[in-house]
């Protein structure tokens, strides 16, 4: 899964990163565009009116080019690519974390997934945070099928799920 997370953002940036070349090199056609009419109009060649008329319109394309490029660069940085990368990690993490019972780390993890932390009748409970609830009630899914109390089966509250058992 990971594996294919980089993939995509290989991906991603290759098509940003062509984008944003295919602008750069409008925005040069268009500055060019405009130092050869400003070139015209110093040599007498088109009238003020043209020269200013021309000159709004390329301004107009390469303002709003460089908005696109700047939006372009925006949505690199808020890619969907690293929240999920970090959800598999601590997915993965979690496993490995509950196999070693280190009671310090599963209080990092279950301080990470979820609020609203209680302890009562010596069970931990805890409200799941976006994306933890869906994890949680995946995992929890099968509960009811291997005999277990369907309070396990509850996305927003699940009380000590199988996975984190000592």
């Amino acid at each position: 899964m990971l594996e294919y997370l980089e993939n995509e953002e290989k991906r991603d940036n290759q098509t940003s990163e062509n984008f944003v070349q295919k602008i750069n090199q409008k925005l040069s056609e268009i500055q060019n565009r405009l130092d050869k009419l400003l070139e015209g109009y110093l040599n007498g060649l088109i009238n003020e009116e043209d020269y200013k008329r021309k000159k709004e319109e390329l301004i107009e394309q390469k303002i709003a080019l460089k908005s696109e490029k700047e939006m372009a660069e925006k949505k690199k940085f808020q890619s969907w690519i690293e929240p999920t990368r970090n959800f598999i990690k601590t997915a993965f993490s979690i496993q490995k974390i509950v196999s070693g019972k280190s009671f310090k780390e599963i209080r990092q993890i279950v301080e990470k997934v979820g609020t609203n932390h209680t302890i009562s009748n010596k069970k931990v409970a805890w409200n799941w945070q976006p994306p933890y609830d869906f994890l949680a009630s995946f995992l929890a899914s099968p509960a009811s099928g291997r005999g277990e109390p369907k309070e396990f089966s509850r996305p927003k509250n699940l009380t000590f799920p199988i996975w984190w058992a000592m």
